[in-house]
This record gives structure tokens, C-alpha cells and sequence, in this order.
């Protein structure tokens, strides 16, 4: 299933909404995300949502954000994944 920028701007938002504003969250943790997204209607499969993700997690060091999040970072992001999460970010300055 191809990843929309409406799709990626989901993922964005649960990602910081987690890992920027809350400063604990359970052993489960990345179940949790992979399961909201679903419930907020991705079609994708949850290994591709974990690797969203990864993703996210890869843009949050690049771009020197402070965050604490286990997932593993996947620095092969694509550039509507960064539109997606700049414009997602601008609301949280």
C-alpha cells in the first residue's frame, strides 16, 4: 500500500505526541503507536508502520530534535516523509 502525505503526517503526530511531549510511556510502547495508527485508518501493514516509524525517529536526529523513543532508527526516509513531518512539527513551535 503506498504511503500518502495524509498517512505520514498520521505517523508524525503520534510519533511526537509520544516521544516529544510525553517524558514516559510503557515497556508496550511500540505496539501502542503501530496500533493507533491502524485504529486512525492506515491500511498499511504494522511492519511498514514500525518502519515509519524507524523513519521519523531517523528526521527527530537529523534535525537535532530531543526525543526518547526505542524505536530503531532507519535513515532511508523518503522526502514526503520529511514534508509530512515539518509540517506536523511547525504546529508544536
Amino acid at each position: 500500500m503506498k504511503w500518502t502525505m495524509e498517512h505520514d503526517k498520521i505517523c508524525c503526530q503520534i510519533y511526537l505526541d509520544k516521544f516529544i511531549k510525553s517524558a514516559t510511556y510503557s515497556d508496550n510502547i511500540k505496539n501502542e503507536c503501530i496500533l493507533l495508527a491502524k485504529a486512525k485508518g492506515l491500511p498499511q501493514s504494522q511492519g511498514s508502520i514500525r518502519m515509519k516509524f524507524s523513519n521519523i525517529k531517523a528526521i527527530c536526529d537529523e534535525v537535532g530534535l530531543e526525543h526518547n523513543s526505542p524505536f530503531k532508527s532507519l535513515e532511508n526516509y523518503s522526502q514526503q516523509n520529511k514534508e509530512a513531518f515539518d509540517n506536523v512539527f511547525k504546529t508544536y513551535l
